[in-house]
C-alpha cells in the first residue's frame, strides 16, 4: 500500500467563469462538486487508482473573472 502525507494542500482553479455551457465533455461543475464537498471527498473513489481516496483535507481556491456567470 502506498501512503503520502501532506499537510492541507491547496489547489488553484482559475477562471472558473470561462468553463462555458458545454456538457459535450461532460459537467465540470458537478466534478468539483463532488471534491469540494467534505462529506463526499472523503471516500472519492479514483478512476485510476481504483481505490477510495481521502481528498477532504484540500483547500480550493477559485477564481473568476465574471460573476454573473
Amino acid at each position: 500500500m502506498v501512503s503520502f502525507r501532506c499537510v492541507n494542500p491547496i489547489i488553484i482553479v482559475d477562471d472558473l467563469d470561462k468553463f462555458g455551457d458545454s456538457r459535450v465533455n461532460g459537467d465540470p461543475y458537478s466534478a468539483l462538486s463532488t471534491l469540494v464537498e467534505n462529506h463526499s471527498s472523503r471516500t472519492l473513489v479514483d478512476d485510476y487508482l481504483g481505490r477510495p481516496v481521502d481528498m477532504s483535507q484540500i483547500s480550493w481556491i477559485f477564481t473568476a473573472t465574471e460573476t454573473s456567470t
